[in-house]
């Protein structure tokens, strides 16, 4: 993955300057279309458990200790 990252920048190096400009812009709505389409699918599958009655009653320390243990996860 690191080559494909080193080849990525080393040719977004040889743009010009204008050019790395619209590919930043580009790149920058592209990633937070991805984010929204993610959040979208997380808040549809937790109505779809809140719903079928999959869920349970959490206290606020559970609810925290679940999300810095998908954070991590993420890492």
């Amino acid at each position: 993955m690191e080559n494909k990252i080193n080849a990525v920048l080393e040719d977004f190096d040889s743009l010009s300057i204008d050019e790395q400009e619209v590919v930043v812009e580009i790149e920058r709505k592209r990633l937070t279309e991805r984010k929204r389409t993610m959040l979208v699918k997380n808040v549809n599958e937790a109505e779809e458990e809140y719903n079928s009655g999959k869920l349970k009653s959490e206290s606020v320390d559970e609810i925290m200790k679940a999300i810095e243990n998908e954070a991590d996860k993420d890492k």
